[in-house]
């Protein structure tokens, strides 16, 4: 099942030297050193909006494609995960079936340009990559790995699959906190097949 952050707090102390020497330990609040995750997306609910840059240098954003097109989002780890790759292998074999059903296929990481850039080409993704370098939109969704900062400069996600109707509805979450599992494309697909 999948894992929610109800703790918007990351505890830590901050001492205070008070008159005679004496220390005053509080707590400090994420907000003091780092960003806080907002609660994880769910069906039924306005796609949270973004805007990120893909490899092709042109700008994305969920609210262009509203009432033309469903949207499959798709969060990564990142270039260095082979689960990952496997599962963007996949989508690349049926993207022609995607794109009869009516729908665009984005995938977001936090990796550098330039390595997102090297895997769309060596993979051969016709595809969109999306480039989320700070998290920003995996903490809007509420999908941050919280164990993932435990690794210096590297955050992620957990694997996501998001699908939004034309109306900018989201219709369609899956959130896998075990990185080995990812959902077949065929369920994805049979998200998008009964939709409008």
């Amino acid at each position: 099942m999948s894992q929610t952050s109800n703790a918007p707090f990351r505890r830590t102390l901050a001492a205070t030297v008070l008159a005679g020497g004496l220390i005053a330990f509080s707590p400090a609040t994420a907000a003091d050193d780092e960003p806080v995750q907002a609660e994880r997306v769910a069906v039924g609910q306005e796609v949270p909006g973004f805007s990120l840059t893909g490899t092709d240098g042109e700008s994305y954003t969920p609210g262009d494609l509203e009432g033309e097109k469903n949207l499959v989002l798709i969060f990564f780890r990142g270039t260095w995960c082979p689960h990952c790759r496997k599962q963007l292998g996949e989508l690349q074999s049926r993207f022609g079936e995607l794109q009869e059903l009516g729908a665009e296929l984005w995938v977001i990481a936090p990796d550098k340009p330039e390595k997102l850039a090297a895997m769309r080409e060596e993979r051969g993704l016709e595809f969109p990559v999306l480039e989320d370098p700070d998290c920003e939109v995996c903490r809007a969704y509420g999908i941050l790995n919280e164990k993932s900062g435990t690794i210096p400069h590297r955050t992620y996600p957990h694997p996501t699959a998001v699908v939004v109707d034309k109306e900018g509805v989201v219709r369609f979450v899956r959130v896998d906190v075990d990185y080995k599992v990812r959902p077949a494309p065929e369920e994805i697909f049979d998200v998008l097949r009964a939709l409008p």
